[in-house]
């Protein structure tokens, strides 16, 4: 497993290849005039409506969400590139491997859904009346 700085959090988390995240041990400030140490650990991100890990990542005080697989490619190949998106290779949003992960166009992620069978396009949904 190899660890990488999140990009803009250098000093408080890494993120692996395999696409674990952790803080690393440091001091923070705690009230007006005292400090308190933070143990490193390996966090735990949740899965979100659309079905992809999500994690929430603190820095001096201001917290922001990401996409697991974004951080994963953003630490790994760079940032994403214009009129790109991450691309899940095998079409599973929880495999945030780096061998599974691609910056790739719209489209080529909607040809993998067609492939991986996840595209609704061109399906029919019986409609269900209200009773």
């Amino acid at each position: 497993m190899i660890w990488r700085w999140v990009v803009g959090y250098k000093g408080y988390y890494k993120i692996s290849n395999t696409g674990k995240i952790k803080s690393v041990p440091r001091c923070v400030p705690y009230g007006r005039s005292a400090v308190a140490w933070l143990e490193g650990k390996v966090l735990k991100p949740s899965t979100i409506k659309g079905g992809y890990k999500y994690i929430v990542l603190c820095k001096r005080g201001r917290v922001r969400g990401f996409g697991v697989h974004r951080l994963v490619l953003t630490a790994f190949v760079g940032p994403c590139p214009k009129g790109t998106e991450c691309r899940h290779l095998d079409g599973d949003k929880l495999n945030n491997n780096l061998d599974n992960l691609y910056w790739g166009t719209s489209k080529e992620n909607g040809a993998d859904m067609i492939k991986h069978g996840r595209s609704t396009k061109g399906r029919t949904f019986k409609r269900v009346s209200r009773v």
